[in-house]
């Protein structure tokens, strides 16, 4: 589902995988009739054309084990074999970008107190306080020197104990809102649902509660470590304003998989405050969970490339949240790689014929054009192939002279 690359075949063409079979044809038999035309050479092509269907379907079945490389409707399926109906696929999102949603809704950060920290954010509405006590950054040490031995219990260097390395301190709001919900990405199932996968969680939290911040520290933390929690109640007659929305909102492309926001915040409200990012392409209706933070700027990634999207912020603190304007940018274009596989074959005494594949990465549409030259001198001439053939005669050319030929792709 993640990690390990997925198995890719080359991909060849018919007339590629019949120029294969004539190259291991007998010397002498037939060998110009398979090489060039003919009776030897249509049967050759035929069975490069069943070939070619083979190896489709063979790079089908693999991509469709894969998350990452599935496609409807597989996709979909999958989608409901791990997380129900808790994410459809938005009206008019590419299977890409499904993808991607499903593996950022599987595999959620944990182990890590950064993980901890965003968590809690989103479920309380405010940024916990958080100590580790052998750790010199919440403890402090001696002119700014950490440590010489991090497991010595007694050490004149810092003030951290080293002897208390696998405990923590947390000091966190009550639950805000609920933790299954469109402004929340928690997710986890029951009490604690670890897959055996180091650095992330999976599932479904119970509704919000005390509990509810008990069972998703619990998901959270690293195996072996004790965390020793506070949960702070609003003192007795304290007031805490709700805040309004953010403004300023801004959206910019990152690159081809990536938006940065970045806002104001609020003018009203009772701070501290947390901001999450929701987002959907351009075009749909249901908005997907971004990332949550304490501060005015956010990155979403994990997109589609050269694709609309919609962002909107929702600002919380524990009295309440408000909604931002939305606003919209595109991810950027993946440059493509070199076309694959180029074959020349001559065709007549002043024309060569030229068959490539597309390139292996790269957002489509491709436009392509042959650069060609006579071989050894430097000067190219140009010929225009247009959008999105792969094949192309190079015609004029001078009579038993020997050319060079590279294709080059855009996708601008």
């Amino acid at each position: 589902m993640s990690g390990q690359q997925p198995t890719v075949i080359p991909g060849l063409s018919a007339i590629e995988f019949a120029a294969r079979l004539a190259e291991n044809f007998p010397r002498g038999w037939a060998s110009d009739d398979a090489k060039q035309s003919g009776n030897v050479f249509a049967l050759l092509l035929s069975l490069g054309q069943e070939l070619q269907i083979v190896q489709g379907e063979l790079q089908y079945t693999l991509n469709a084990q894969r998350i990452q490389t599935e496609t409807f409707p597989e996709l979909d399926f999958a989608s409901i074999d791990f997380l129900g109906d808790l994410l459809p696929r938005p009206s008019g999102m590419s299977d890409a970008a499904f993808g991607q949603a499903i593996i950022a809704a599987l595999f959620q950060p944990a182990a890590t107190r950064s993980a901890l920290q965003n968590a809690l954010t989103a479920l309380t509405g405010s940024v916990p306080r958080m100590l580790e006590p052998w750790s010199v950054n919440d403890t402090g040490a001696w002119d700014n020197n950490s440590y010489w031995n991090v497991d010595t219990v007694a050490n004149p260097a810092r003030w951290g104990d080293g002897g208390l390395r696998y405990q923590g301190y947390i000091e966190t709001a009550p639950a805000a809102i609920p933790a299954i919900g469109p402004n929340n990405p928690i997710q986890c199932w029951g009490d604690s649902a670890y897959w055996n996968v180091p650095g992330y969680f999976l599932g479904i939290i119970a509704p919000a509660g005390i509990n509810a911040i008990d069972d998703l520290v619990t998901s959270l933390k690293a195996e072996g470590t004790v965390i020793w929690m506070k949960i702070l109640q609003p003192a007795a007659g304290a007031t805490v304003t709700a805040p309004n929305a953010v403004t300023g909102l801004v959206a910019v492309a990152a690159g081809p998989n990536s938006v940065l926001l970045s806002w104001v915040f609020p003018t009203v409200g009772s701070p501290p405050f947390s901001s999450s990012v929701l987002y959907r392409q351009t075009g749909t209706q249901t908005f997907l969970s971004g990332p949550t933070v304490s501060s005015n700027t956010a990155t979403v990634a994990n997109l589609a490339a050269n694709t609309g999207y919609d962002f909107e912020i929702i600002v919380r603190n524990t009295a309440g949240a408000a909604a931002s304007a939305i606003v919209s940018a595109s991810t950027s274009l993946v440059p493509p790689a070199p076309a694959q596989n180029l074959i020349a074959t001559q065709v007549q005494a002043t024309a060569v014929t030229l068959v490539w594949q597309q390139p292996s990465t790269g957002t489509p549409p491709f436009t392509y054009s042959i650069n060609y030259r006579i071989t050894g001198t430097t000067i190219w001439q140009t010929f225009n192939v247009g959008l999105g053939s792969l094949t192309v005669t190079v015609i004029n050319l001078l009579p038993v002279t020997q050319y060079d030929f590279e294709v080059v792709t855009t996708n601008l």
